[in-house]
Protein backbone atom coordinates (compact mmCIF):
# COMPACT_ATOMS: atom_id res chain seq x y z
CA UNK A 1 0.00 0.00 0.00
CA UNK A 2 1.34 3.44 -0.96
CA UNK A 3 1.37 6.08 1.79
CA UNK A 4 -1.24 8.68 0.83
CA UNK A 5 0.85 11.65 1.97
CA UNK A 6 3.73 10.80 -0.34
CA UNK A 7 2.59 13.20 -3.07
CA UNK A 8 2.90 16.20 -0.72
CA UNK A 9 6.34 15.22 0.51
CA UNK A 10 8.99 17.80 -0.38
CA UNK A 11 11.67 15.20 -1.16
CA UNK A 12 9.30 13.22 -3.38
CA UNK A 13 8.29 16.39 -5.24
CA UNK A 14 11.96 17.14 -5.99
CA UNK A 15 12.33 13.88 -7.94
CA UNK A 16 11.87 13.45 -11.69
CA UNK A 17 8.80 11.59 -12.91
CA UNK A 18 10.88 8.47 -13.56
CA UNK A 19 12.41 8.62 -10.08
CA UNK A 20 8.96 9.01 -8.50
CA UNK A 21 7.68 5.92 -10.28
CA UNK A 22 10.84 4.02 -9.34
CA UNK A 23 10.47 4.97 -5.67
CA UNK A 24 6.85 3.78 -5.60
CA UNK A 25 7.85 0.69 -7.56
CA UNK A 26 10.39 -0.34 -4.90
CA UNK A 27 7.53 -0.72 -2.42
CA UNK A 28 5.65 -3.01 -4.82
CA UNK A 29 8.56 -5.38 -5.59
CA UNK A 30 10.20 -5.63 -2.16
CA UNK A 31 9.32 -8.40 0.29
CA UNK A 32 7.26 -8.10 3.48
CA UNK A 33 10.25 -6.69 5.37
CA UNK A 34 11.08 -4.01 2.78
CA UNK A 35 14.08 -5.80 1.27
CA UNK A 36 15.08 -6.66 -2.29
CA UNK A 37 18.20 -7.44 -4.29
CA UNK A 38 20.32 -4.49 -5.41
CA UNK A 39 20.25 -5.42 -9.12
CA UNK A 40 19.45 -2.38 -11.30
CA UNK A 41 18.77 -4.46 -14.44
CA UNK A 42 16.23 -6.68 -12.65
CA UNK A 43 14.61 -3.69 -10.93
CA UNK A 44 14.25 -1.98 -14.32
CA UNK A 45 12.57 -5.05 -15.82
CA UNK A 46 10.17 -5.34 -12.85
CA UNK A 47 9.18 -1.66 -12.60
CA UNK A 48 9.60 -0.48 -16.21
CA UNK A 49 9.04 -3.59 -18.40
CA UNK A 50 7.89 -1.59 -21.45
CA UNK A 51 10.25 1.44 -21.27
CA UNK A 52 12.93 0.61 -23.83
CA UNK A 53 14.57 4.04 -23.52
CA UNK A 54 15.66 3.41 -19.93
CA UNK A 55 18.94 1.69 -19.06
CA UNK A 56 20.22 -0.01 -15.96
CA UNK A 57 22.54 2.99 -15.58
CA UNK A 58 19.48 5.24 -15.12
CA UNK A 59 18.20 2.95 -12.39
CA UNK A 60 21.59 2.79 -10.67
CA UNK A 61 21.96 6.58 -10.59
CA UNK A 62 18.47 6.93 -9.13
CA UNK A 63 19.23 4.33 -6.45
CA UNK A 64 22.43 6.25 -5.63
CA UNK A 65 20.28 9.36 -5.18
CA UNK A 66 17.87 7.51 -2.88
CA UNK A 67 20.82 6.23 -0.82
CA UNK A 68 22.35 9.69 -0.42
CA UNK A 69 18.95 10.98 0.75
CA UNK A 70 18.82 8.27 3.42
CA UNK A 71 15.75 6.59 1.91
CA UNK A 72 17.38 3.21 1.28
CA UNK A 73 20.23 1.32 2.93
CA UNK A 74 22.49 -0.75 0.66
CA UNK A 75 24.52 -3.60 2.12
CA UNK A 76 26.03 -6.99 1.30
CA UNK A 77 25.03 -10.36 2.75
CA UNK A 78 27.15 -13.25 1.53
CA UNK A 79 27.44 -12.93 -2.24
CA UNK A 80 24.30 -10.77 -2.61
CA UNK A 81 23.97 -7.00 -2.78
CA UNK A 82 20.75 -5.99 -1.02
CA UNK A 83 18.55 -2.95 -0.46
CA UNK A 84 16.59 -2.17 2.70
CA UNK A 85 13.91 0.55 2.53
CA UNK A 86 14.76 2.57 5.64
CA UNK A 87 11.28 3.67 6.74
CA UNK A 88 9.39 0.68 5.42
CA UNK A 89 7.48 0.03 8.66
CA UNK A 90 6.51 3.69 8.97
CA UNK A 91 4.62 3.69 5.68
CA UNK A 92 3.46 0.04 5.47
CA UNK A 93 1.37 -2.13 7.76
CA UNK A 94 0.82 -5.56 6.15
CA UNK A 95 -1.57 -7.77 8.10
CA UNK A 96 0.41 -11.02 7.71
CA UNK A 97 4.06 -10.13 6.92
CA UNK A 98 6.25 -13.16 6.26
CA UNK A 99 9.93 -13.44 7.16
CA UNK A 100 12.36 -12.25 4.51
CA UNK A 101 14.52 -14.72 2.61
CA UNK A 102 17.38 -12.19 2.89
CA UNK A 103 19.31 -11.44 6.11
CA UNK A 104 18.45 -8.16 7.82
CA UNK A 105 21.06 -5.39 7.92
CA UNK A 106 22.83 -4.66 11.19
CA UNK A 107 20.61 -2.80 13.66
CA UNK A 108 17.36 -3.69 11.92
CA UNK A 109 14.35 -5.33 13.64
CA UNK A 110 11.96 -7.47 11.57
CA UNK A 111 8.26 -7.84 12.38
CA UNK A 112 6.50 -11.06 11.35
CA UNK A 113 3.07 -12.61 11.84
CA UNK A 114 2.46 -16.03 10.36
CA UNK A 115 0.24 -19.08 10.76
CA UNK A 116 1.94 -21.95 12.59
CA UNK A 117 1.15 -25.58 13.29
CA UNK A 118 -1.80 -26.43 15.50
CA UNK A 119 -3.80 -23.32 14.59
CA UNK A 120 -1.39 -21.00 16.38
CA UNK A 121 -0.36 -17.55 15.24
CA UNK A 122 3.38 -16.90 15.54
CA UNK A 123 4.31 -13.26 16.01
CA UNK A 124 7.84 -11.93 16.17
CA UNK A 125 8.34 -8.36 17.51
CA UNK A 126 4.75 -7.64 16.44
CA UNK A 127 4.21 -5.08 19.22
CA UNK A 128 7.48 -3.30 18.38
CA UNK A 129 7.90 -0.50 15.83
CA UNK A 130 10.44 -2.42 13.72
CA UNK A 131 13.11 -0.93 11.51
CA UNK A 132 16.48 0.55 12.42
CA UNK A 133 17.40 1.23 16.04
CA UNK A 134 20.55 1.48 18.12
CA UNK A 135 19.43 -1.53 20.17
CA UNK A 136 17.48 -3.92 17.95
CA UNK A 137 14.86 -6.03 19.66
CA UNK A 138 15.80 -9.70 20.29
CA UNK A 139 14.02 -12.35 18.27
CA UNK A 140 11.15 -13.54 20.44
CA UNK A 141 7.91 -15.42 20.03
CA UNK A 142 4.46 -14.26 21.06
CA UNK A 143 1.46 -16.55 20.76
CA UNK A 144 -2.13 -15.41 20.80
CA UNK A 145 -5.52 -16.96 20.29
CA UNK A 146 -6.50 -16.84 16.61
CA UNK A 147 -9.96 -16.16 15.28
CA UNK A 148 -12.05 -19.23 14.54
CA UNK A 149 -11.82 -18.43 10.83
CA UNK A 150 -8.02 -18.92 10.83
CA UNK A 151 -7.34 -22.62 10.45
CA UNK A 152 -4.48 -22.36 7.98
CA UNK A 153 -0.91 -23.61 7.90
CA UNK A 154 1.31 -21.50 5.67
CA UNK A 155 3.55 -23.76 3.56
CA UNK A 156 5.31 -20.87 1.80
CA UNK A 157 7.28 -19.62 4.82
CA UNK A 158 11.04 -19.91 4.15
CA UNK A 159 12.90 -22.59 6.08
CA UNK A 160 15.63 -20.21 7.24
CA UNK A 161 13.37 -18.11 9.48
CA UNK A 162 14.39 -17.34 13.09
CA UNK A 163 13.65 -20.15 15.57
CA UNK A 164 10.68 -19.31 17.75
CA UNK A 165 10.76 -20.35 21.40
CA UNK A 166 8.21 -19.88 24.14
CA UNK A 167 5.02 -21.26 25.61
CA UNK A 168 2.33 -22.39 23.18
CA UNK A 169 -1.12 -21.29 24.25
CA UNK A 170 -4.10 -23.55 23.45
CA UNK A 171 -6.61 -22.21 20.99
CA UNK A 172 -10.38 -22.48 21.12
CA UNK A 173 -10.15 -25.28 18.55
CA UNK A 174 -7.72 -27.21 20.79
CA UNK A 175 -10.13 -26.87 23.73
CA UNK A 176 -13.00 -28.24 21.67
CA UNK A 177 -10.87 -31.19 20.59
CA UNK A 178 -10.00 -31.88 24.23
CA UNK A 179 -13.67 -31.95 25.16
CA UNK A 180 -14.37 -34.39 22.33
CA UNK A 181 -11.55 -36.68 23.51
CA UNK A 182 -12.86 -36.65 27.09
CA UNK A 183 -16.34 -37.45 25.79
CA UNK A 184 -14.90 -40.37 23.83
CA UNK A 185 -13.57 -41.92 27.03
CA UNK A 186 -16.96 -41.77 28.76
CA UNK A 187 -18.91 -43.50 26.01
CA UNK A 188 -20.16 -47.05 26.43
CA UNK A 189 -18.23 -50.06 25.17
CA UNK A 190 -21.01 -50.95 22.72
CA UNK A 191 -20.86 -47.54 20.98
CA UNK A 192 -17.07 -47.68 20.85
CA UNK A 193 -17.13 -51.16 19.26
CA UNK A 194 -19.64 -49.94 16.66
CA UNK A 195 -17.32 -47.11 15.68
CA UNK A 196 -14.41 -49.55 15.28
CA UNK A 197 -16.50 -51.73 12.94
CA UNK A 198 -17.53 -48.72 10.84
CA UNK A 199 -13.91 -47.57 10.65
CA UNK A 200 -12.80 -51.02 9.47
CA UNK A 201 -15.52 -51.17 6.80
CA UNK A 202 -14.60 -47.67 5.59
CA UNK A 203 -10.95 -48.67 5.25
CA UNK A 204 -11.88 -51.77 3.21
CA UNK A 205 -14.08 -49.64 0.94
CA UNK A 206 -11.24 -47.16 0.35
CA UNK A 207 -8.87 -50.01 -0.52
CA UNK A 208 -11.26 -51.25 -3.21
CA UNK A 209 -11.30 -47.75 -4.75
CA UNK A 210 -7.50 -47.44 -5.04
CA UNK A 211 -6.36 -47.10 -8.64
CA UNK A 212 -3.01 -48.66 -9.63
CA UNK A 213 -0.49 -46.30 -11.20
CA UNK A 214 0.04 -46.60 -14.93
CA UNK A 215 3.46 -47.24 -16.38
CA UNK A 216 5.02 -44.09 -17.91
CA UNK A 217 4.69 -43.74 -21.67
CA UNK A 218 8.02 -43.45 -23.55
CA UNK A 219 8.83 -39.86 -24.53
CA UNK A 220 9.37 -40.64 -28.21
CA UNK A 221 5.87 -42.14 -28.41
CA UNK A 222 4.38 -39.05 -26.76
CA UNK A 223 6.06 -36.79 -29.32
CA UNK A 224 4.69 -38.81 -32.24
CA UNK A 225 1.12 -38.58 -30.97
CA UNK A 226 1.11 -35.07 -29.48
CA UNK A 227 2.52 -33.37 -32.55
CA UNK A 228 -0.73 -34.36 -34.28
CA UNK A 229 -2.94 -33.07 -31.45
CA UNK A 230 -1.31 -29.84 -30.23
CA UNK A 231 -2.79 -26.77 -31.87
CA UNK A 232 -0.23 -24.79 -33.81
CA UNK A 233 2.13 -27.72 -34.42
CA UNK A 234 2.16 -29.52 -37.73
CA UNK A 235 2.53 -33.32 -37.93
CA UNK A 236 6.18 -34.29 -37.72
CA UNK A 237 7.31 -31.04 -36.08
CA UNK A 238 10.95 -31.14 -34.92
CA UNK A 239 11.54 -32.05 -31.25
CA UNK A 240 12.76 -28.51 -30.42
CA UNK A 241 9.38 -27.07 -31.47
CA UNK A 242 7.60 -29.69 -29.37
CA UNK A 243 9.74 -29.00 -26.30
CA UNK A 244 9.14 -25.23 -26.45
CA UNK A 245 5.43 -25.73 -27.06
CA UNK A 246 5.24 -28.09 -24.08
CA UNK A 247 6.94 -25.53 -21.82
CA UNK A 248 4.59 -22.75 -22.95
CA UNK A 249 1.40 -24.77 -22.59
CA UNK A 250 2.15 -26.53 -19.28
CA UNK A 251 4.33 -24.09 -17.37
CA UNK A 252 3.89 -20.57 -18.79
CA UNK A 253 0.17 -20.41 -19.47
CA UNK A 254 -0.36 -18.82 -16.04
CA UNK A 255 1.41 -15.59 -17.04
CA UNK A 256 -0.75 -12.53 -17.51
CA UNK A 257 -1.86 -11.88 -21.08
CA UNK A 258 0.34 -8.80 -21.56
CA UNK A 259 3.59 -10.50 -20.51
CA UNK A 260 2.78 -13.61 -22.54
CA UNK A 261 2.06 -11.54 -25.67
CA UNK A 262 5.13 -9.31 -25.27
CA UNK A 263 7.81 -11.76 -24.11
CA UNK A 264 6.72 -15.35 -24.85
CA UNK A 265 4.68 -15.31 -28.06
CA UNK A 266 7.29 -13.54 -30.29
CA UNK A 267 10.03 -16.03 -29.38
CA UNK A 268 11.29 -18.36 -32.10
CA UNK A 269 12.87 -21.78 -31.69
CA UNK A 270 16.41 -22.00 -33.04
CA UNK A 271 17.37 -25.61 -32.31
CA UNK A 272 17.90 -28.26 -29.68
CA UNK A 273 21.46 -29.58 -29.70
CA UNK A 274 23.68 -31.18 -27.07
CA UNK A 275 20.97 -30.86 -24.44
CA UNK A 276 20.47 -27.10 -24.98
CA UNK A 277 17.17 -25.68 -26.22
CA UNK A 278 18.03 -22.37 -27.92
CA UNK A 279 15.26 -19.76 -28.21
CA UNK A 280 15.55 -16.44 -30.08
CA UNK A 281 14.09 -13.48 -28.16
CA UNK A 282 12.77 -10.47 -30.13
CA UNK A 283 15.13 -8.02 -28.40
CA UNK A 284 17.72 -7.46 -25.67
CA UNK A 285 15.18 -6.30 -23.10
CA UNK A 286 13.03 -9.36 -23.80
CA UNK A 287 16.08 -11.62 -23.51
CA UNK A 288 16.94 -10.20 -20.07
CA UNK A 289 13.34 -10.58 -18.93
CA UNK A 290 13.14 -14.18 -20.17
CA UNK A 291 16.49 -15.08 -18.61
CA UNK A 292 15.46 -13.64 -15.24
CA UNK A 293 11.90 -15.02 -15.18
CA UNK A 294 11.69 -18.13 -17.37
CA UNK A 295 15.09 -19.90 -17.31
CA UNK A 296 14.66 -21.39 -13.84
CA UNK A 297 11.16 -22.68 -14.65
CA UNK A 298 12.16 -24.12 -18.02
CA UNK A 299 15.33 -25.76 -16.69
CA UNK A 300 13.29 -27.62 -14.07
CA UNK A 301 10.69 -28.68 -16.65
CA UNK A 302 13.00 -29.80 -19.47
CA UNK A 303 14.25 -33.08 -17.92
CA UNK A 304 10.67 -34.32 -17.67
CA UNK A 305 9.87 -33.13 -21.19
CA UNK A 306 12.92 -34.37 -23.06
CA UNK A 307 13.47 -37.48 -20.95
CA UNK A 308 17.24 -36.91 -20.75
CA UNK A 309 17.81 -33.57 -19.01
CA UNK A 310 18.63 -30.32 -20.76
CA UNK A 311 18.58 -26.57 -20.27
CA UNK A 312 17.29 -23.50 -22.09
CA UNK A 313 19.16 -20.47 -23.43
CA UNK A 314 17.70 -17.25 -24.84
CA UNK A 315 19.53 -15.39 -27.61
CA UNK A 316 18.92 -12.32 -29.75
Amino acid sequence: MIYTGIFRDDWFSSLTMMERLLWIGLFTICDDQGRLQDRPRRIMIDVFPDDENLTDGDIKSSLDKFEKSGKIHRYQAGDKQLIQIVKYWKYNNPEWPKPSVYPAPAGWTDRTKIHGNGNHVLMNNWNKPGGFSDNPEPQEEIEELPDDDFNVIDDDVPTDVPTYVGTILPTAIDERRGEEMRGEETRGEESYACDKILSSETQKHQETLSIPEKEPVPRDKILKTQTLEWGGLKPGAPPAECYWWDIKEKYLSGLNARDFAKFIKPCQVICYTEGVLRIRAPGLLEKDWLTARICAIANKALPGITGNGGRIEFET
